[in-house]
């Protein structure tokens, strides 16, 4: 079971929520759609060049930095052109994509998606390994994550549709940069097919 500091948490959907009897400390459990326990890793590394995350069904690229950083139009356009094969990093390479993927598929996350895969047990990054229970390293089950910020798909509300949100991966916070003045990373990601 996973320990969760705050109170919002509890409300969300598919939790099963214990309360323990020694403090004010809740303990949640996910519930899977037949209602037992899920046991399933955190991630699943499809040995395709992408990543399934297994509580949201997302798929990710598994290399979290594949090319360089990007003002917010042109990440969202290098999302919007990853296909399987991609040559086109921007540093000479691939992004390592195998799955069968065609341009459109892939698009930057939205900030709810992004800020998903942060585990704030951990920083420097703030995301776990794929079986959920420790700190990311190195190809579990991702590569290349790193302690920068990534662009989301979203505007800013407020700020007239010229500021854009990112997460850091430090802490795993979320903030906003102009989108024309600031160069973030960007993590591709896509629905299942």
């Amino acid at each position: 079971m996973k320990k969760i500091c705050s109170l919002s948490m509890i409300l969300m959907w598919g939790m099963l929520v214990v309360p323990s009897l020694v403090s004010a400390t809740f303990f949640v459990v996910v519930v899977n759609k037949d209602k037992r326990i899920d046991t399933s890793d955190r991630f699943t590394d499809n040995s395709d060049g992408t990543v399934t995350d297994n509580r949201t069904g997302l798929i990710w690229l598994k290399k979290a930095t594949c090319g360089e950083k990007k003002l917010w139009q042109g990440a969202m356009d290098f999302a919007a052109a990853l296909h399987d094969g991609w040559t086109d990093d921007g540093k000479g390479g691939d992004c390592g994509l195998a799955d069968g993927s065609s341009a459109g598929d892939w698009r930057l996350p939205t900030r709810t998606e992004l800020r998903g895969l942060v585990d704030y047990n951990y920083t420097e990054p703030s995301l776990s390994n794929a079986a959920g229970d420790g700190h990311w390293t190195e190809g579990d089950a991702f590569s290349g994550v790193l302690v920068d910020y990534y662009w989301t798909s979203d505007s800013r509300a407020g700020s007239n549709n010229l500021d854009a949100w990112y997460l850091q991966f430090q802490y795993g916070y979320v903030g906003s940069d102009p989108k024309t003045d600031y160069q973030n990373y960007y993590w591709p990601v896509r629905s299942k097919k």
